[in-house]
């Protein structure tokens, strides 16, 4: 499942904020120039936003296998039980490094903990939702604020190691008095060669924020999957790795200051592989191109990855974060082979891409699942294996069924590239130079057309098209979030891309390859008091399209230009009359 550290931290003043920002930068940074560790160091200031998540889990996630369990982390302060879901505005006072606040219904009226003291199930098994926060240093395109997420200044840093993901510790005020900051960063080395820099971080992050705490600048919480922030034991974090004995000793010796630094080049790497000890369980081989491709779409929905292996496909679903899209990703090569029936594999989307990209397009890629319970591209490690239990929900949701409405097939490059282009606000021509925030889709009488929308209204009918639009069928429309929609347009998975959606209801897109098909579900971006498609689509509607043929609008600043250039030709006209 990788080694990752998740840390909450939490603080009274932008004063306190601001020193820890100069302990990184004056104290702990300067070690990773140390350790020739390339990075790169930002200090962050801006409006972002804080969210309450939801998430239904078993008591067993939160470490209660006995009422006597619940009881003791109740009193110790580790878990709070609510009655009810809080606004975020409670929530953003409840919230606490090292609390896990849960929603438990009373059963019958009755207190939840005396209700399981009768219960004679396993309580290990009991659902109950989990609250947890997050941040983001932006104002999300979903969602509606007050309800799903606050607005909130924030203030910190990000420092991004080579080798390792990010490590954000940026401050949200909640309060003038309660400064909040969570994340988590993944450490995880995927080759011997990353095993030494990678172990650096994790240690040299795992003293910063011990420091933090024991200076009294912020309350610290820290779930360290390596061990070593409560242990300090280098060699149980290094065996997190997956390192080899003899690569675990000759590290060990250097990162504690004896010997001298091990080389690690390509050439003299003491690289193992476990392919000539263990045998496979499942796998197929893939090429490089496609392999790709298919980890850009799915690094769309989730940042990690729950693959599920049958005896006739790999097959995985996924929602995001906030549950407004879902994946179905199924790969059945000619070559797939399997000896289980049902087999759960866990990682981090970030090493995939990481391994991924050291693959050329039309490379072989063989990805299996060995008798050591992990999962390998190639040489490298990127995945374990994980019980069914333990598997969370949101990589187990329903398969989605949808009688489309209207049906658009068109040539994946150009679509992508006239949607992303709105996206990214770089649109021009007879488009609006302001963020667009929506997109709208109606398909009537044999012709689609699209709509970029906020305060101001740009269209394209896609009637004249015909080169990359393949097929139209169908009426209907609806609206749905630029952002999303354009991310679920996946650069070299396929030449054309199927858009099926319900008249103001869920879009599907759909990618269908020789050995792999992709499914993308995506929520309709409504009115919230009305439920209905957004009003301004509506009236963008009502307006007649652009004339093609006027396909370049001047700037201001270029008309400016112009008008200057003109008065400066009639001046020098002006000055050869008297002349003459």
């Amino acid at each position: 499942m990788g080694v990752t550290l998740h840390f909450d931290l939490m603080t009274d003043s932008q004063a306190k904020v601001e020193a820890i920002r100069r302990k990184w930068e004056e104290r702990y940074m300067p070690e990773l120039d140390l350790g020739h560790i390339k990075h790169r160091y930002v200090s962050i200031e801006g409006t972002g936003t804080f969210m309450l998540n939801r998430m239904e889990v078993k008591m067993r996630y939160l470490g209660v296998k006995t009422v006597a369990d619940l009881e003791r982390l109740v009193r110790e302060g580790k878990i709070k039980i609510l009655n009810r879901i809080p606004t975020v505005h409670e929530y953003a006072n409840l919230v606490e490094p090292g609390v896990n606040l849960i929603v438990a219904e009373r059963p019958f009226g009755e207190d939840f903990i005396s209700f399981l003291k009768r219960y004679r199930g396993d309580i290990s098994t009991w659902r109950v939702l989990w609250l947890y926060p997050s941040t983001v240093t932006r104002v999300p395109q979903w969602g509606v604020e007050g309800k799903d997420y606050i607005t909130v200044h924030y203030k910190g840093f990000v420092d991004t190691p080579e080798t390792t993901e990010s490590f954000a510790v940026y401050f949200v005020e909640l309060s003038p008095r309660k400064l909040y900051a969570t994340d988590f960063i993944k450490t995880q080395a995927f080759t011997d060669e990353e095993v030494e820099p990678c172990s650096r971080v994790h240690m040299l992050i795992c003293d910063f924020l011990k420091d933090v705490e024991g200076e009294g600048l912020a309350k610290v919480h820290v779930k360290d999957e390596g061990d070593f922030y409560s242990t300090g034991d280098v060699n149980k974090l290094l065996e997190s790795f997956g390192a080899t004995a003899a690569l675990i000793g000759k590290i060990t010796r250097t990162l504690r200051g004896k010997g001298s630094q091990p080389s690690l080049s390509s050439g003299g790497s003491e690289h193992h592989s476990p392919k000539d000890v263990h045998s496979s369980l499942a796998g197929f081989t893939i090429e490089g191109g496609t392999l790709k491709a298919l980890v850009s779409a799915y690094s769309a929905i989730q940042d990690e990855f729950c693959w599920l292996f049958t005896r006739r496909e790999m097959e995985a679903r996924a929602l995001d974060l906030n549950h407004v899209a879902l994946i179905e990703l199924r790969l059945f090569p000619a070559d797939y082979k399997s000896e289980v029936d049902h087999l759960w594999v866990f990682g981090s989307v970030e090493q995939l891409k990481k391994v991924a990209a050291r693959f050329k397009k039309r490379e072989k890629v063989q990805v299996e699942v060995r008798e050591d319970n992990n999962l390998y591209v190639g040489p490298f490690k990127t995945g374990s294996v994980v019980k069914e239990e333990e598997v969370f929900e949101d990589f187990k949701p329903p398969l989605i069924k949808i009688k489309p409405d209207a049906r658009l097939t068109v040539v994946t490059a150009d679509f992508r590239r006239i949607v992303k282009r709105a996206a990214e606000e770089k649109v021009r021509n007879y488009w609006t130079e302001d963020a667009y925030e929506n997109i709208g889709i109606r398909v009537k009488d044999h012709e689609a057309t699209i709509l970029f929308f906020n305060k101001k209204v740009s269209r394209m009918n896609l009637k004249g098209y015909e080169p990359w639009v393949l097929n139209i069928e169908g009426e209907g429309m609806s609206t749905y979030s630029l952002q999303l929609f354009a991310s679920l347009l996946v650069w070299g998975l396929t030449e054309t891309v199927d858009i099926g959606f319900q008249n103001e209801g869920v879009l599907q897109l759909t990618y269908t390859g020789n050995d792999f098909s992709v499914n993308y579900w995506l929520a309709p971006k409504l009115d919230p008091e009305t439920g209905k498609i957004l009003p301004r689509f509506l009236e963008a509607l009502a307006k007649p399209p652009p004339v093609r043929k006027r396909l370049w609008v001047l700037r201001e600043e270029e008309i400016k230009l112009l008008e200057k250039t003109v008065r400066a030709i009639g001046d020098v006209c002006r000055a050869e009359k008297l002349n003459m």
